[in-house]
């Protein structure tokens, strides 16, 4: 219970870190995004370690979960201090742990869209794939307001 109020408090806390100014040119999470997956894993490294001393570990289902949970949080900790995504006249630049560099000019963009299961943007591309945007991305504002400037797809007015 105590781990479900903990992760909607830092989640609340990225939220409000999404809201902050950031350079522009420059769309990244803020700091509190990494504190999340950092305070995660160590929540669940610590409740693997009891758990273990008192001898909950003698199924490999505990392992499995406590293990899984600690992976996806370290995946929190990877988006939240290596995805940079920068833009410019020549278009948007990313950069992640989960794939190559790659520099997609403005004109292959081709289409918008709005994920309310993830919570995210996506900008469909002509031979670029699909790039997301997450709500807890600083920066998104200034950016949807230079991609209304340089495509001619419908973007609504409204950053969510």
């Amino acid at each position: 219970m105590l781990g479900v109020a903990a992760a909607g408090f830092a989640l609340y806390l990225a939220g409000r870190d999404a809201g902050k100014p950031i350079k522009e040119g420059t769309l990244a999470y803020g700091f509190a995004l990494g504190t999340v997956g950092i305070l995660g894993a160590l929540i669940f490294l610590g409740a693997a370690y009891f758990s273990w001393r008192s001898g909950g570990f003698d199924e490999p289902v505990p392992i499995v979960i406590f293990f899984t949970l600690m992976v996806l949080c370290l995946a929190v900790v990877f988006e939240g201090m290596f995805v940079r995504i920068r833009y410019d006249d020549r278009g948007i630049s990313t950069s992640s742990p989960w794939r190559r560099s790659r520099t997609i000019p403005w004109y292959a963009i081709t289409g918008y869209k709005w994920s309310e299961i993830n919570k995210w943007y996506v900008l469909e591309t002509r031979g670029f794939g699909r790039i997301r945007f997450s709500i807890y991305l600083r920066g998104l504002p200034p950016f949807f307001r230079a991609l209304r400037q340089r495509v001619e797809i419908a973007i609504p007015e409204e950053v969510r």
